[in-house]
């Protein structure tokens, strides 16, 4: 798919009260798609594309929400034909540069450290093989500046919460799905933050499918008293071994862990401490712990309410829950990697959320790219790509290829974004490992310009 066509699939149908206005944003969309970056500047060259982008995102009647929800919608709309689709759910800080504290952003990370900027909550829709489909929501808000969040003993409300933004998260997505795609599954993942009892009431309610890490500080109800989760677990013979790639942080290198599962149906206990209310409820409880390794091992306790019958359904929840990983690189690519949001250098929160947003939608389609070249390899690149796309490819590679031949005939998706990677200067050699998103963006702008040509000398016949 072109950059044009991404475009005006993703944003096409955005209401902002003006056709001209979503033409202009599918134009922007496109734009930041072939040149990424957190700065206007670097995406727009052009003076009068640059102060029309300016115009938009700092117009007051296009509304940052109405923007959002074309994304959302069309996420949703692309997985109509997915039997399943997992949705991992992540919160995120976008900090952005404000010296003197004069645009309105509310605080991030600690007290001390004093940064502002923008907290957001990301529900990225995968597949089954863990490649992204899209941003299927995404909920900003802004933290008090001299407010220490967790310090005040007052009672606030449950909406009132940041937790709140989780369960709103799921709501919204599932609402969405309803409309687009309702005959696709969906399956919620999320990480120890997100395992409060309002958090799982609302899942149950939802009637989907979820996993949730917990801090295995839950207890069960037994007989006569209620017993601790892990006591419980720890009774369990191991079910299964299974192996589970680790990907690379900046502390640690990528390695494989073998994790010793051990899977246990429990009648587990929800407790509110706010409406002071205590139910028990029948769920999956899954325990894997890493052996062998020396240093900080993998420990996790998950709650599913899928249930775990055999070795390899067991199994199955371990990989499942790896799927989450995805949406840390696509924080990666989107705030400090490719897209590098928080460069941006706007003037207020709403600018900031708008671009953010756009931006948001070319990390997702980069980290697809990057996703599609891993776990769908043999697929042919027709899949992916349009017929003047695949020509352009091939036409570029051939003037940058003397050895290989060049040619469409039989061309996968793998190759394809492997040339398509060349052209964005990756190397290729033994210890370059898989090509990144950066150098397969850096590949489609050539690409984009060289199909838009094509098309063009098509359209006139001066190509047959």
């Amino acid at each position: 798919m072109t950059a044009q066509a991404w475009a005006e699939e993703t944003f096409g149908n955005a209401q902002l009260g003006d056709v001209r206005r979503t033409r202009r944003l599918v134009s922007m969309a496109r734009r930041a798609a072939l040149a990424p970056a957190g700065l206007v500047t670097e995406v727009f060259r052009v003076a009068a594309e640059r102060q029309a982008a300016y115009d938009l995102l700092e117009h007051d009647n296009v509304s940052a929400e109405a923007l959002s929800e074309s994304l959302f919608r069309a996420t949703a709309h692309s997985c109509r034909a997915q039997k399943r689709v997992f949705v991992l759910l992540d919160g995120a800080s976008v900090g952005i540069t404000d010296r003197l504290g004069m645009k309105g952003f509310g605080r991030t990370g600690t007290w001390a450290e004093g940064g502002l900027g923008l907290k957001v909550m990301n529900a990225l829709a995968v597949n089954e093989h863990g490649t992204p489909l899209g941003v299927a929501d995404q909920i900003w808000w802004r933290r008090p500046v001299d407010v220490r969040i967790g310090k005040s003993k007052k009672y606030r409300p449950a909406k009132e919460r940041e937790s709140y933004r989780w369960r709103e998260a799921v709501e919204r997505v599932a609402g969405r799905f309803a409309t687009e795609a309702p005959n696709a599954r969906l399956h919620f993942i999320a990480d120890r933050e997100a395992e409060t009892t309002l958090m799982i009431q609302t899942l149950l309610r939802s009637g989907h499918e979820f996993t949730l890490r917990s801090n295995a500080t839950r207890k069960v109800q037994g007989r006569h008293q209620r017993l601790r989760l892990r006591s419980v677990l720890a009774q369990q013979p191991p079910v299964a071994r299974v192996k589970v790639e680790i990907p690379e942080t900046a502390r640690h290198p990528s390695r494989q862990a073998v994790l010793d599962v051990r899977a246990a149906r429990v009648p587990l206990v929800l407790r509110d401490r706010y409406y002071c209310e205590r139910k028990v409820v029948e769920l999956t409880v899954i325990w894997a712990r890493e052996r062998g390794h020396r240093g900080s091992k993998i420990d996790w306790t998950l709650i599913t309410n899928v249930d775990v019958k055999s070795a390899a359904d067991a199994c199955e929840a371990i990989r499942r829950y790896a799927r989450r990983w995805r949406i840390e690189d696509f924080h990666r690519t989107w705030k400090s990697g490719l897209c590098n949001v928080e460069a941006t250098q706007l003037r207020s929160p709403s600018a900031v959320i708008k671009w953010a947003t756009i931006l948001a939608a070319v990390a997702s389609r980069a980290e697809r790219l990057r996703h599609l070249y891993r776990e769908t390899p043999h697929a042919p690149a027709s899949a992916e790509f349009s017929s003047t796309e695949i020509e352009a490819i091939v036409l570029l590679k051939s003037e940058d290829s003397r050895r290989e031949r060049i040619t469409a005939e039989g061309l996968t998706i793998v190759k394809a974004i492997r040339w398509i990677a060349h052209l964005g200067g990756y190397v290729g050699n033994r210890g370059s490992g898989p090509p990144g998103a950066t150098t397969i963006a850096r590949g489609l702008e050539r690409v984009d310009q060289a199909s838009s040509l094509l098309a063009k000398l098509q359209s006139i016949g001066r190509l047959r």
